[in-house]
């Protein structure tokens, strides 16, 4: 049953947990402060600048000012996923052994858009009653409706098909967001980026968690062991899958219960 739209934020779970279950999304505070939301804002528009003259020599290039695999590209995103208040808040939705689908920055290019500006979801499974998927999207700019706030149709994730555009602008809302903010939603929720009229770009890291015994974007273990200078702590390399690997040998099945690759309890 629909009720008030809550958009204030909150630094409790529970209640978090209980937004994104009766209108499909919270905003939340996770303690993130201002010298480390510059030093990422910094460090992201770095990459992005090195992705733009790398990968747009690749014809199948498309996701521009989109960042992938964050937690790879610098020491700071590594620490952030294992901050044991931001997990705190994604346990009540999808179990303590939950991972990361995807991590990536969802920035707006100055006087633009970009690949978020559809409406859309971010899970494409719909099983009434069960959340797969939760989004979370970090702002490191405060999000305006000048600067391309994302915007969000309430109640929506459990609706299966996509909202006409009338249905959508009539009854979304924008998420003013301050800079070391979250978006957390049931990523079923339908949502839009917004156009940036602005002469600065709007920068955000955007990260979709996902039940263990769900498939992941990339093989984030494999890049790991072929990654030598990020080091996660235990919570950072539960989320990447390290206890949910699938052994590639009877060598690595029949071993002690500590050893497995894929551990007991995982879901």
């Amino acid at each position: 049953m629909k009720g008030k739209i809550v958009l204030e934020s909150t630094n409790n779970p529970s209640i978090a947990s209980d937004l994104i279950a009766t209108q499909g999304f919270a905003l939340i505070e996770f303690g993130l402060n201002e010298l480390t939301v510059q030093q990422m804002k910094r460090k992201l528009s770095q990459l992005i600048q090195e992705d733009l003259q790398t990968l747009s020599k690749n014809p199948f290039y498309r996701d521009h000012w989109m960042v992938m695999n964050l937690m790879f590209r610098d020491q700071l995103f590594a620490d952030f996923i294992g901050r044991k208040l931001l997990q705190n808040f994604i346990e009540p939705i999808l179990g303590e052994s939950f991972i990361i689908y995807s991590f990536t920055s969802s920035s707006m290019p100055p006087n633009g858009t970009n690949f978020s500006r559809r409406i859309h979801n971010d899970a494409p499974r719909f099983i009434p009653g069960y959340v797969t998927n939760v989004g979370l999207v970090v702002a490191l700019d405060d999000f305006t409706s000048e600067n391309g706030a994302t915007q969000v149709l309430p109640y929506s994730h459990t609706q299966f098909d996509t909202p006409s555009n009338q249905e959508f602008t009539q009854n979304c809302v924008e998420i003013h967001a301050k800079a070391g903010q979250g978006l957390l939603f049931n990523a079923r929720l339908w949502h839009s980026g917004g156009q940036n009229k602005s002469n600065s770009p709007r920068n955000a890291i955007t990260l979709n968690f996902c039940r263990s015994y769900m498939r992941q974007h990339f093989d984030f273990c494999k890049m790991n062991g072929n990654n030598s200078t990020i080091i996660f702590n235990d919570l950072a390399r539960k989320l990447i899958g390290e206890k949910v690997q699938m052994p590639s040998s009877l060598d690595e099945y029949y071993v002690a219960t500590e050893h497995r690759k894929y551990q007991p309890g995982q879901g």
